[in-house]
């Protein structure tokens, strides 16, 4: 018996505020035309952004949360930088 298939995004972000819902527009969007009942994960890390990233991005997973099957919202108290981020 084959299991349903699983799909991770992963968002690194720093000071996008600006950009950020575009970002998680461009994702629901992918999910609501090209998804065959997969199960949808979502990984954020937030790289101690100064602006209101944060601030947007639980704002709008308030609304849309229920199209990931799980998600995990990672936020640096310091700057770690790109590559910290993505081996986290």
């Amino acid at each position: 018996m084959w299991n349903k298939l699983s799909f991770t995004f992963g968002i690194l972000a720093y000071n996008q505020e600006k950009e950020i819902l575009e970002t998680l527009e461009s994702i629901r969007y992918q999910i609501e035309h090209y998804s065959d009942n997969e199960n949808i994960n979502l990984i954020l890390i937030d790289d101690s952004s100064a602006d209101n990233t944060v601030d947007v991005v639980i704002q709008w997973l308030n609304f849309r949360k229920n199209i990931f099957g799980h998600i995990d919202v990672l936020l640096n108290k310091k700057n770690m930088g790109t590559v910290y981020n993505y081996n986290l």
